[in-house]
């Protein structure tokens, strides 16, 4: 599996990234967007979505 890892400058921004993606999801259920597959302190792994991007 293809994972997209997303870096920030620091761990509350991170968060608020984190948090931003969870509702983003919930608002706009009928739009395609990567899973969240690990989260560590200033890191996101993503699920690597193929095709055209946003």
């Amino acid at each position: 599996m293809k994972v997209f890892t997303k870096i920030y400058a620091n761990p509350g921004v991170r968060q608020r990234s984190q948090e931003h993606h969870q509702w983003i999801a919930h608002a706009t259920p009928g739009i395609r967007i990567p899973a969240i597959l690990d989260v560590r302190s200033t890191e996101i792994d993503f699920e690597y979505l193929q095709g055209r991007h946003g």
